[in-house]
């Protein structure tokens, strides 16, 4: 464990310590929050993944690991309040969902009741579930029930898909519709089974799921905003954007904006069910590895992602954006 700071002095509404920091959304987090005037701990795996955190004054950073219990009393010591971040959408052999998502929650828990920080935010998912499809459901789920038995004053965050630059999603997207990676012909999405009736192969009828994609700075703003509302503790909320759409609009949408897109791609679904099996075989036979997803994204990939806005409205005073609008503002740059 390794602590840096640096060495800034400039005064601060308080401290915030964020896990998963240096991710897709932890940077927007601590961007959002510097922004607000806090300052920042931040944890990170690795000193070569915390640079860009320690060119930013108001940050200091915490090495180690999110179960190292020695490195979360530093990273928590002092602090107003903790953001935890920490996840994972696919398993590999060194990170687990169960560490990852469950035991890393009784971590960071633990050592906010080691000391003393009592204000907490959770980031969850849509969709989680106790008897959900998937392992990462059902993971998330235990994690959000550990957060709700603590003493904590904790709020929770289920987003839906969340996109912006530089987000794992957002470049792979632009990357099939320049036909840069596999499946190169298509945009590949998943569709289900529209009932869950074994029937004879070829009689199956397939729906595209729907989707209501959330941008990273919205969701990074609601964070920041719950650290201002006290009413938000005790609460769920699912982050949502402001716009609801089938997969291949959304596909169709983001391939006319993306920039050098390759003329004439469309849209090329692949049923989860098979998709999902096929996975399952390559895991067991120790070639999983070789798909670009799982068993568990397939699943996923083709469940509805879309909630109400109404209950977020009335205890956050801003309206997200739509898809439309929030990837119009920078697809150019991709």
């Amino acid at each position: 464990m390794d602590q840096t700071s640096n060495g800034s002095t400039t005064p601060s509404r308080g401290t915030v310590a964020v896990t998963g920091a240096t991710g897709f959304v932890g940077g927007h987090v601590v961007r959002t929050l510097l922004e607000r005037g806090w300052s920042v701990r931040a944890l990170s795996r690795s000193r070569d993944k915390a640079d860009p955190l320690r060119e930013r004054p108001g940050v200091t950073v915490v090495v180690g690991d999110i179960n190292d219990a020695q490195a979360l009393s530093e990273l928590t010591r002092g602090c107003d309040a903790v953001v935890h971040l920490v996840g994972i959408i696919r398993e590999t052999r060194s990170q687990r969902f169960e560490d990852l998502h469950v035991k890393a929650t009784r971590s960071i828990i633990a050592a906010c009741r080691r000391q003393g920080v009592s204000r907490y935010l959770h980031m969850s998912a849509l969709g989680v579930d106790d008897e959900g499809r998937t392992e990462y459901q059902r993971t998330k789920f235990k994690a959000e029930q550990e957060v709700r038995a603590s003493e904590l004053d904790w709020t929770i965050f289920r987003p839906s898909l969340i996109h912006g630059p530089g987000g794992e999603f957002t470049q792979m997207m632009a990357q099939w519709c320049r036909g840069e990676t596999a499946p190169w012909i298509g945009i590949p999405y998943f569709r289900r089974p529209e009932t869950e009736q074994r029937v004879p192969l070829g009689g199956v009828d397939y729906v595209d799921p729907v989707v209501q994609p959330i941008v990273v700075s919205d969701v990074a703003a609601y964070f920041a905003d719950a650290l201002e509302r006290p009413q938000t503790i005790g609460e769920i909320f699912n982050l949502v954007g402001a716009e609801q759409m089938a997969w291949p609009a959304m596909l169709e949408y983001a391939h006319e904006r993306v920039p050098h897109a390759k003329e004439g791609l469309k849209p090329l679904w692949a049923p989860a069910d098979i998709t999902a099996l096929q996975a399952k075989v390559a895991s067991f036979v120790g070639l999983g590895s070789l798909l670009p997803f799982d068993e568990g994204m397939a699943t996923m990939g083709a469940q509805d992602s879309v909630s109400s806005l109404e209950r977020v409205e009335a205890y956050f005073e801003r309206e997200p954006a739509s898809f439309t609008e929030s990837f119009a503002a920078y697809a150019g740059k991709l």
